[in-house]
């Protein structure tokens, strides 16, 4: 079994998400990119970082396509925000 545990577009750990979701009390996607930026590219990490933001997981099974929600397109989608604030500099927990 595969497990899931970052953003393979920009290499950020659902761990890191997660700690930094909980210090800036951030409770959605589109909250969550405006710090750390994922989910631009491919989106595929996207379920899983909704699912961590509701449970607190961060370690996933890989879901199968059939799992996958309609991911959402960038062009038309408010959830997926390209407003990245910032640089995630925390070369350790890549």
């Amino acid at each position: 079994m595969y497990e899931f545990l970052k953003c393979r577009c920009h290499g950020v750990r659902f761990a890191r998400m997660k700690t930094l979701a909980e210090e800036k009390g951030l409770t959605t996607v589109a909250e969550l990119q405006r710090h750390v930026q994922f989910g631009d590219n491919c989106r595929r990490c996207l379920p899983y970082v909704r699912q961590m933001l509701e449970t607190g997981q961060t370690v996933f099974r890989v879901m199968e396509v059939d799992d996958f929600e309609e991911l959402p397109n960038p062009e038309v989608s408010a959830e997926v925000d390209s407003g990245f604030s910032g640089k995630y500099d925390d070369e350790d927990e890549l």
